[in-house]
This record gives structure tokens, C-alpha cells and sequence, in this order.
């Protein structure tokens, strides 16, 4: 499943990829427990004091197999306005991939 949650102060939003359902959403909503190591969508709250949408968790994609949800996630963080997403991210989706990107967008815009 490739998912969504959005800032609600701003045009920021990350975009995640899980195999199990939306038990990540807790993970990201108890990060706050910790001390030392936040995930980036909880950084961006501490470090701007910005509203999470974690009740709107948008689902993009669901996706079995692991190649082909890494691939769907790759192409939805991309196509963010403003992302929170980490570069190395981003680093999965190959140069040979751009094309079939621009291919996806024609089909769905």
C-alpha cells in the first residue's frame, strides 16, 4: 500500500510505502514517544510547529508486490508539490523509469 499524509498548515505532504496495513500510521502518531530519532513527517512538525493530517491518511496505491509498490511510491513522491520525503527516498527510481513516469502521468491526468 502506498499512502499520504498531508500538512495542514502548509502544501507539504509525505508519501510512504507499507505492506501491512495502515499500522505504519501509528508508528508515525507514537513517534513522538521517542527522545533522540524522529521520522521526517514527525521532524517537520517539531521543527515548524505545523498540523499533521494523520486522520486523512490517503491511501495511492495497493500494491503486493514489493518492486512494484517501491516503484508506485517512487512515482507519488515525485509528483508532490512540496515533499517531506528523504532524498534517499527517491534514489530507487532510476533514470530508466522517467520515461514510464511521464507515460503514468499522461494516463492519469
Amino acid at each position: 500500500m502506498v499512502y499520504k499524509i498531508n500538512c495542514l498548515d502548509y502544501k507539504y505532504s509525505y508519501v510512504g510505502q507499507i505492506k501491512r496495513k495502515l499500522t505504519r500510521l501509528k508508528e508515525h502518531t507514537n513517534d513522538f514517544k521517542k527522545t533522540n530519532e524522529y521520522f521526517v513527517i514527525s521532524r517537520h512538525k517539531l521543527d515548524h510547529n505545523h498540523t499533521i493530517d494523520w486522520n486523512n491518511t490517503i491511501i495511492l496505491d495497493s500494491e503486493q508486490f514489493y518492486y512494484k509498490r517501491m516503484v508506485s511510491e517512487m512515482i507519488h513522491i515525485k509528483r508532490q508539490e512540496l515533499d517531506l520525503n528523504k532524498q534517499r527516498d527517491r534514489t530507487f527510481l532510476k533514470s530508466i523509469y522517467q520515461s514510464l513516469k511521464k507515460a503514468l502521468y499522461s494516463l492519469i491526468e
